[in-house]
């Protein structure tokens, strides 16, 4: 049996899923070791701007344990209990979320120095990242490396980082995934109506969606304009989300046609993705983008910022989407006028979104996690 011990920060949503399909293993036995209880407690988001609590259980059906119980810990305190827990846990492994921190370093030395070996996981890439970026992270790496066991990338893009900076033969996979289970699931047709009547949407409505946090490196101002300006018959825009920009935008854009719902909670969101044909991202930089993962779910075709770092994974330029060109207004009003101009070719882009995403599911990426540890 390999004994896994997997450093997260606090427990996180999309995560919780992954472990819990991991934990099942026979021949695994993973516990997880969060740094913080934030996300249990409803706590105040400061990207959201107001307190949230996600309601679905985020630690059922898996061993796990707390550093702290506060959100931040003295450093040497984090570092004798983490050490206590790897001593009484011996496990075979290490994973750990994220590389940068000094006293995350630490811990994969200390690893090293016990013989445990290091999995890391991050998000990285180098999507327009300058000189200085690339030199610091050669240099971090030239050093990390002698600790670390195997670098677990989450898709192309992230692959192409890590091949920048180390072996080939160091680097596993584990995709970033979302439980499609959960966001296929049948959203209650009677409250999908009531959306559709609380704001006059028709049968052959065309719904623009993006879900996520309303701030600056989002982007979302550049689709709202694009949106407002081209003035598509019959066609609506969602902000699904919240944010220091929220109340902002509400003030500047008033049409009927553009709805602000604020945040949604995770057993609601689903009734949004149903609802829409075209999931648009424009973030100024995004590591991944799981919201792509969740809407694909819903059936929605895509258009990306060039700067989504799941792009390459999940977006097949023309057959299920379209990219536009970074902080480009009126590229994304050209992708935007083409996607809507056809509907037949949506609905067959739709369809194609929801075939790739079959694929990409926890199942998926627990078989590369088991493949990258053997």
């Amino acid at each position: 049996m390999k004994k896994i011990l997997y450093l997260l920060s606090h427990p996180i949503q999309y995560q919780s899923p992954l472990i819990k399909s991991i934990s099942s293993e026979r021949n695994i036995r993973l516990k997880v070791l969060y740094e913080s209880v934030f996300s249990l407690k409803k706590n105040y988001d400061q990207e959201f701007n107001k307190k949230i609590k996600y309601d679905t259980d985020l630690v059922k059906d898996y061993d796990f344990e707390f550093i702290t119980k506060n959100k931040k810990s003295n450093f040497f305190l984090y570092l004798l209990s983490t050490k206590k827990i790897i001593d009484n846990f011996k496990p075979d492994f290490v994973w750990i979320h994220g590389y940068e921190s000094f006293r995350k370093i630490i811990i994969i030395i200390i690893c090293k120095l016990l013989n445990i070996k290091v999995l890391v996981r991050g998000e990285s890439n180098l999507i327009n990242k300058n000189l200085y970026y690339y030199i610091s992270r050669k240099v971090l790496f030239f050093f990390l490396d002698q600790f670390i066991f195997k670098y677990l990338a989450i898709g192309k893009k992230n692959y192409e980082f890590y091949n920048e900076f180390v072996k080939k033969n160091k680097i596993g996979f584990l995709p970033y995934v979302v439980d499609n289970s959960f966001f296929q699931k049948k959203s209650v047709k009677s409250k999908i109506e009531k959306i559709k009547r609380k704001f006059k949407i028709k049968k052959n409505s065309l719904v623009f969606i993006y879900t996520g946090k309303v701030i600056v490196k989002k982007n979302v101002k550049i689709l709202i304009e694009a949106f407002s300006e081209l003035k598509i018959t019959n066609s609506f825009l969602f902000i699904v989300g919240d944010g220091i920009l929220l109340k902002k935008f509400k003030s500047e854009f008033s049409q009927k046609n553009l709805i602000f719902t604020g945040f949604v909670n995770q057993s609601k969101i689903s009734l949004y993705y149903n609802l829409s044909n075209i999931f648009v991202l424009p973030s100024a930089y995004e590591p991944w983008g799981l919201s792509v993962n969740e809407a694909m779910n819903g059936n929605n075709a895509l258009i990306l910022s060039s700067n989504v770092g799941c792009g390459e994974d999940l977006l097949k330029e023309n057959k299920n989407g379209y990219f536009f060109k970074f902080n480009n207004k009126e590229d994304l009003k050209l992708k935007m006028l083409k996607i809507s101009s056809d509907q037949v070719k949506l609905k067959d882009m739709s369809k194609f979104s929801k075939k790739i995403i079959k694929s990409w599911n926890i199942d998926y990426a627990k078989k590369n996690f088991l493949n990258s540890i053997i």
